[in-house]
């Protein structure tokens, strides 16, 4: 068959492809963070007198120096600098920049400043706690809020899908009945290219913006909402983008990085080490979800209930919507016959990295742990695991637990492959002990 080559691989392959680090402009300068140690305090004193002697410094700037806006792809709580207080480790408390990059990190190496140290809520579980320290003092007046006063302080969004009533009853007859909680953590996206961003500001005001971001038109709305620009005054260039999967959707550091450029009077270059990629963006969520399953005495699903506790981290706006676009959580069980399914989802705030997207939202956490109570129920059952499975995916014509009608559905036929595969698989060197696990997914 004929091969159509990716017309992007002999660029990439030579070495002439241009990521956002790549980009130089004449006058270029560089900038360096300064991050919080602590999860949560009051920032007290600022010395920057030793950061601006340092040779080669062009400035040094705290949140006094830039607006008071905040931004966020829906939710906009994120400050462009901590302003008044730290949410989590690793948030910006100080920019510099510099002729250099290193001439900038040895400055940020001299900035001094003093916390107030507050009690700090570092799971969600803890978070949503009647008596929990609060991350924000009144979150539901952030634009894009989806929370009011009546809400947990900490409580950032909530989704349901189902009905809980008939689920609980469906699950009270069931013959056989697993109720486990699963915990998942936090991953980051693993990208090769870290955040990168270079912004200029012409004689017309105009603002330019070549970043590691793939969503050029997001980037273009929410600088304009965030710095009180018309839209037509934001021009980003699109750069090739060193991996994403999930991660490369938020705008991070680039109204920051505006800011500088418009301060110092010159295109200015913001690029995180890795550790700061890792430690100040936006993995994915973790979370605690209880799950209820029920069968008939011949394995027959009866009812479905998921319960989640999500960390949302410290800010909302590092996600495109309020809810986490939690359909993977909400799709929980869509491949089986279930008369009743339940999924509720509650994100909060915490005093830890803000969370973001990472591959199909919501679903690793919940296949996981669906899947991992469903080889539990089997065990009650008295059934195979597989066989639990057999009797309860679905066939062509049969609706899903939305009541959406799938003409084809190939489910019986996609495991039976896949254990055929694994029979077949080579066997393990000496020594290894080695097992079969099944989990279906659509």
């Amino acid at each position: 068959a004929e091969v159509s080559p990716r017309l992007d691989a002999v660029d990439k392959a030579r070495g002439r492809t241009v990521f956002a680090a790549d980009t130089m402009l004449p006058g270029m300068c560089h900038a360096a963070l300064v991050r919080s140690p602590v999860s949560h305090a009051r920032i007290g004193r600022l010395d920057l007198a030793a950061a601006r002697s340092v040779p080669g410094v062009i400035g040094v700037f705290s949140a006094d120096d830039v607006p008071s806006a905040t931004f966020g792809r829906r939710v906009r709580d994120i400050p462009i600098l901590a302003r008044g207080k730290v949410r989590f480790i690793g948030e910006r408390v100080v920019a510099v920049v510099a002729e250099t990059r290193d001439l900038a990190e040895e400055a940020a190496f001299q900035v001094e400043v003093e916390y107030d140290e507050l009690p700090a809520a570092l799971s969600a579980l803890e978070a949503l706690a009647p008596t929990a320290p609060a991350v924000h003092d009144s979150p539901w007046d952030y634009p894009g809020a989806v929370v009011t006063r009546a809400d947990p302080v900490n409580l950032h969004s909530h989704v349901a899908s189902g009905d809980p009533r008939r689920a609980e009853v469906l699950l009270a007859g069931a013959a056989h009945v697993v109720d486990r909680t699963y915990t998942t953590p936090a991953g980051h996206q693993g990208y090769l290219e870290p955040q990168v961003c270079v912004a200029s500001v012409d004689a017309g005001g105009a603002v330019h913006v070549w970043a590691s971001d793939k969503s050029p038109y997001r980037v273009r709305d929410e600088l304009a909402a965030c710095l009180q620009l018309d839209q037509s005054d934001v021009i980003v260039h699109p750069v090739a983008i060193g991996g994403d999967f999930g991660g490369k959707g938020l705008i991070g550091e680039i109204p920051l990085c505006v800011e500088l450029a418009r301060l110092v009077r010159r295109p200015v270059k913001l690029a995180l080490r890795y550790s700061e990629d890792l430690a100040a963006t936006s993995p994915r969520h973790s979370m605690a979800l209880r799950v209820r399953v029920g069968c008939d005495q011949v394995g027959r699903l009866q009812a479905l209930r998921v319960d989640a506790v999500v960390d949302g981290g410290a800010y909302a706006g590092f996600k495109p919507r309020a809810n986490v676009d939690l359909s993977g959580l909400v799709d929980a069980g869509s491949p089986y016959r279930i008369p009743a399914v339940y999924s509720e989802a509650r994100i909060a705030y915490t005093n830890s990295v803000p969370r973001g997207h990472m591959r199909a939202p919501g679903a690793p956490q919940a296949t996981f742990a669906v899947e991992s109570a469903l080889d539990e129920l089997a065990l009650e059952a008295g059934l195979p695991p597989v066989e639990l499975r057999r009797r309860n995916l679905l066939g062509d014509g049969e609706p899903n637990i939305h009541g959406v009608t799938w003409a084809q559905c190939r489910a019986l036929e996609t495991l039976d492959a896949a254990l055929g595969a694994a029979s077949s698989s080579c066997p393990a060197p000496a020594g290894w002990l080695t097992g079969t696990g099944i989990g279906v997914y659509d």
